[in-house]
């Protein structure tokens, strides 16, 4: 299970410790508000900084939203 926090970035549940992303890690901010799933990355919306995708290790903004915020995905 994925979760988006405010302030926090992305945080991956499991049965083993937590999985952290932040800023140090490649994500473009630290809100994350929508994830879903499409072709097997992950699509972000992050604040202020619209689209991201990762594909587990890396990340990748979308620069046509790079200033919008998206706080829902379908």
């Amino acid at each position: 299970m994925w979760l988006g926090t405010s302030g926090g970035g992305l945080v991956r549940l499991s049965a083993q410790p937590f999985t952290h992303y932040d800023r140090s890690s490649g994500l473009p901010g630290d809100q994350v508000y929508a994830i879903a799933e499409q072709n097997k990355k992950l699509v972000l919306g992050v604040s202020d900084r619209g689209l991201t995708w990762f594909d587990g290790s890396t990340f990748e903004a979308d620069e046509t939203l790079k200033n919008g915020t998206v706080k829902t995905l379908l």
